[in-house]
């Protein structure tokens, strides 16, 4: 609370009200002390109209010696000279703008009287600063002091709606956001966040390779990136079974397996393959051919195969037949003929003819050796033939 003065008119307070519809205003001047009104009807609030009648409220009830202007505690205004100020006008119809477009320059300041001029024309006003009050304007405005009044335009983000200022909805303008991103409206402002599946990247939202991340799909799929996300679709032999991917049993459905004739399905991991059935086996283009069973019967039968060995290596030459033969056909053993043709050399040495038949003798030499050789050789591959169908019978 403040002090009380010590005498009658030693402080004061005064404001005005108006302008009223005639244009006039109501000067109020209150002694702090009494309370005690004094009231004069003016035509304006300049100095030249208010300080002769003040001077006359003073000449009745005593000199001043204070003033004070008890709703805004006497704020000094910043104006100083050489400012621009924008001078509100009469209003002639609602088309007229409530300022003079054409702004004045301050030329002298004294206290609250602040005087400006354009294009000679001067005016002088008593300036008070609205804007010290914080409720002159509505809520999301800012206060702008003008010479002799104010203005609240509202703040970024709001837009007058008759004495308040309401949020501005961007949304509803779809150029604000970005490309796959959402607007967002807030008092006064909003956000464009990216949507699910991509990244802000400066000013724009970027796709997010989700694939780049081996975890992302389960086993036995593959991870397909799509704009703003991925698909995981599984692979081929595997069907989708919640958030796996589960093997397809191809043999429990004949359209999903193609087998030869003689063959069985047999299922596999993610596929299948067709097995030949028993006596079959898979020729090179796929197909199950029958075994000959004649040619087989060592690995089919081995109960028999002593006597399939003896049968079928009963259709080998004998070796020793075999070369009794070979010297049949010749007409003359080898060893008989070498001891011939040895006698006839001896014979033949007195007549000295010993050179040709020396040669005749060494070349039956070398074929009763060849002779011999396949003979050997015959006996061989029998004898191995033996061993081998002995160990193939132990082994089925």
């Amino acid at each position: 609370m403040s002090p009380l003065p010590k005498r009658p008119w030693n402080d004061f307070s005064s404001d005005f009200a108006g302008p009223f519809p005639a244009g006039e205003y109501l000067l109020i001047v209150i002694d702090d002390f009494s309370r005690f009104p004094e009231l004069e009807i003016v035509h304006s609030t300049t100095a030249q109209t208010v300080t002769p009648k003040l001077n006359q409220m003073f000449a009745s009830q005593g000199e001043k010696k204070a003033y004070s202007d008890d709703r805004r505690n006497a704020v000094q205004h910043k104006i100083q000279i050489g400012d621009k100020v924008l001078v509100r006008r009469s209003k002639l119809n609602k088309l007229t703008p409530p300022y003079n477009p054409s702004p004045y320059i301050v030329t002298s300041v004294k206290g609250s009287m602040v005087t400006a001029a354009n294009a000679g024309h001067t005016i002088t006003m008593n300036n008070v600063d609205e804007c010290t009050d914080s409720s002159v304007c509505p809520t999301n405005s800012t206060c702008t002091n003008n010479v002799g009044s104010y203005t609240c335009p509202c703040d970024s983000g709001f837009i007058q709606d008759a004495d308040s200022c309401k949020d501005v909805d961007e949304c509803t303008d779809s150029s604000v956001c970005p490309a796959n991103s959402t607007c967002t409206n807030s008092v006064g402002s909003y956000t464009c966040p990216c949507d699910s599946g991509f990244i802000q990247d400066s000013d724009s939202c970027k796709d997010v390779d989700e694939c780049t991340d081996s975890s992302v799909c389960p086993a036995n799929s593959t991870c397909r990136n799509n704009v703003g996300s991925y698909t995981c679709p599984c692979d081929s032999g595997f069907t989708q079974d919640a958030d796996s991917c589960k093997d397809i049993d191809e043999c429990q459905n004949s359209t999903l397996f193609t087998c030869p004739s003689h063959s069985e399905c047999v299922n596999l991991n993610g596929t299948y393959e067709c097995q030949c059935e028993n006596d079959y086996f898979k020729n090179e283009i796929g197909l199950c051919e029958e075994i000959e069973k004649e040619s087989f019967k060592l690995r089919t039968c081995p109960c028999v195969c002593p006597a399939l060995v003896t049968e079928v290596l009963k259709d080998l030459p004998d070796p020793k037949k075999s070369s009794d033969t070979i010297q049949k056909k010749l007409e003359v053993k080898p060893t008989k003929l070498a001891t011939t043709v040895r006698k006839k050399i001896s014979a033949s040495d007195e007549r000295g003819s010993s050179a040709s038949f020396g040669i005749i003798a060494l070349s039956l030499l070398a074929l009763e050796f060849v002779l011999v050789t396949i003979g050997d050789f015959i006996m061989v591959v029998y004898y191995l033939k033996q061993k081998v169908a002995q160990l193939f019978c132990r082994n089925v």
